[in-house]
């Protein structure tokens, strides 16, 4: 079987979705990588005049297939290039990548460049979808065919306000949409199941309105499943599981989940994309979120080290947010309306990197105390609020060259380095060759209040801070990591 592919076919392609072809863009625009485009030039001219010469070793080669293709690769790449940038903003997972708890944001708390699907923000729902209406999930079609501005959903709230902010005063307009369902495990979210593939089409018809609007999409994907059931047993079942380990956890997410939205976003834009994917820590434990046995400390810790590990280039850890405690809700697993709404913001920022979190750069022993450096001047945190049940939680663990975990007196900042933090552990007897200082993951007892539910951290950076709509200061607080 032959395939014929020529440039014409090729400077063609691409009509968005008001039928203003890639020349079309490059024509509008006047000057594409340095080159000057006038509106006399045919599709052909510019499309060779922007594929830098590529269309004269096109002539000669023996493949005009993938010559073809080559051109088409580096005259689209150097269009798009040209183009505004609009941040393409996804979440993906269970019901904290969706919409719920009180409503706190109004019409005129929204940016005037922040859009969405013409069905609106998902609102949350246990339900199954069944009505196609705007409020059930998985996103109906119909509900995905154009760009309108961002308005607040009615009864609950969205993190969409929050990180389109973010975006808006960064000067990029955003797109905000969000995919998942609600107290499934990982297994249920992976490529062929009906959630993803909704995602799947989701960033297909994202992508094509930015561009019909004259953008250039940048992907901001955002992972939260808080339950982080791998669902090891393959059933769907995330109550009767035992603790998903830290290796289950790694398979399902970066060796099957991430990979499918890295090569979901990339169909969608025509170009190899690899992330980063940006990862929330895990918020409500393993294997179960209803208080029984399997929520356990030990299953939470399980995918805070894989979280840890699994951090790359590709696979970014979002802050452990102390922050947010105050804003649990009363089902003690998902914030509440102003807990969404600043999640969205400090999402956003961390995403665009317009925070960087304090990094643990060292520790040492010090006579009775452990010395930890960072790589910024850093605090603890004033978010933490009184009655929290957080008295005796440091948001560190300190384990011993045994593996033993060694308690924890006092963290207080140093008196003579901003970058450092003091820790007074029970012993410091047996911190010598292997032993580990964690920060930002879980510690201490599982009380059954709010406050254990969430991954913590008190060290925060000082300098390089951001500020919410509301004027709030965001708390550049530390990822989990351990030294």
């Amino acid at each position: 079987m032959s395939v014929t592919v020529n440039r014409r076919a090729v400077s063609m392609s691409g009509r968005g979705l008001r039928g203003e072809s890639y020349a079309d863009q490059a024509r509008r625009l006047g000057s594409v990588a340095g080159v000057t485009i006038t509106p006399d030039m045919t599709d052909q001219e510019v499309m060779d005049a922007v594929g830098n010469g590529i269309a004269a070793d096109a002539e000669l080669a023996s493949n005009e297939a993938v010559a073809a293709a080559a051109l088409a690769t580096t005259a689209l790449t150097n269009i798009e290039a040209a183009l505004a940038v609009m941040d393409l903003i996804i979440y993906f997972g269970q019901s904290l990548t969706l919409s719920r708890s009180p409503q706190v944001t109004l019409a005129a708390n929204i940016v005037p460049d922040a859009y969405t699907f013409n069905g609106g923000p998902e609102a949350f729902n246990f339900n199954q979808p069944t009505s196609g209406n705007s409020i059930s999930w998985p996103i109906p079609p119909a509900n995905m065919t154009s760009m309108v501005p961002l308005v607040p959903l009615v009864g609950v709230e969205s993190l969409a306000a929050g990180a389109c902010y973010q975006s808006h005063i960064a000067g990029r307009p955003s797109f905000f949409c969000s995919f998942g369902i609600g107290a499934q495990s990982a297994r249920q979210l992976r490529e062929g199941n009906l959630y993803f593939e909704n995602l799947k089409y989701g960033v297909q018809c994202a992508v094509k309105l930015i561009r019909a609007a004259g953008y250039r999409p940048n992907p901001i994907i955002i992972w939260a499943h808080g339950n982080a059931d791998a669902d090891q047993a393959d059933d769907g079942n995330i109550y009767d599981n035992t603790e998903t380990s830290s290796a289950d956890y790694q398979t399902a997410t970066k060796g099957k989940i991430f990979p499918s939205i890295c090569r979901a976003v990339s169909f969608a834009l025509g170009q190899v994309w690899t992330g980063p994917i940006w990862v929330e820590p895990l918020l409500t434990g393993a294997g179960d979120h209803s208080g029984t046995p399997q929520q356990t400390i030990t299953g939470r810790r399980n995918i805070n080290a894989a979280q840890v590990a699994m951090q790359s280039a590709q696979i970014r850890l979002l802050p452990s947010w102390s922050q947010f405690v105050a804003h649990a809700a009363v089902d003690l697993t998902h914030p509440d309306g102003q807990g969404y709404r600043y999640r969205g913001e400090l999402h956003s920022a961390y995403a665009r990197q317009d925070l960087v979190p304090p990094k643990m750069l060292s520790k040492a022993v010090s006579g009775a105390t452990v010395v930890v450096t960072f790589d910024q001047p850093v605090r603890i945190s004033t978010r933490i609020p009184a009655g929290s049940g957080l008295t005796g939680v440091y948001g560190f663990e300190i384990y011993d060259n045994t593996g033993a975990s060694v308690p924890i007196t006092s963290v207080v900042p140093s008196g003579s380095n901003p970058a450092q933090i003091i820790i007074t552990p029970a012993t410091v007897a047996n911190l010598t060759g292997p032993w580990v200082v964690r920060n930002g993951q879980q510690q201490g007892p599982d009380t059954g209040t709010a406050a254990t539910y969430f991954p913590r951290t008190f060290v925060v950076g000082e300098v390089d801070v951001g500020i919410a709509e509301d004027g709030t200061v965001m708390e550049n607080a530390s990822i989990s990591q351990e030294n």
